[in-house]
């Protein structure tokens, strides 16, 4: 189920659980797995069984639905690791930095389709 939620944003995120990863510039590190708990073009707040380090610069990857033409669409956008709390699973907040506008768009449309199916 999907619901929106706004803060001090400058776009609100919406309550969604999707598999992504954060991956490393560090070909040795291994991605880490997470699961979204929200999302929205300027960041996300992530679930994750193991800690990364806040102030960290990563890749978040995911697939998310290509809309009617079916299939799925991948994106990967820059991001910054702006906290992370908890003693496990780990709460992950990250802030996309500088992404590319055509995966902005891609992931607002995304978006857009997901609170029009989920009516929020």
């Amino acid at each position: 189920m999907a619901r929106e939620r706004t803060s001090a944003r400058n776009a609100p995120r919406l309550e969604v659980a999707l598999r992504a990863e954060l991956i490393s510039a560090d070909p040795a590190r291994a991605p880490l797995p997470v699961t979204t708990r929200d999302l929205g073009p300027g960041g996300a707040l992530c679930e994750s069984a193991t800690p990364t380090v806040a102030g960290a610069n990563l890749s978040f990857s995911l697939e998310i639905p290509a809309g009617s033409r079916g299939g799925v669409e991948k994106l990967a956008l820059p991001a910054l690791v702006i906290r992370v709390e908890g003693t496990g699973p780990y709460i992950i907040a990250i802030q996309f930095h500088r992404p590319p506008t055509r995966i902005v768009e891609l992931l607002k449309r995304y978006l857009w389709r997901l609170s029009r199916e989920t009516g929020r």
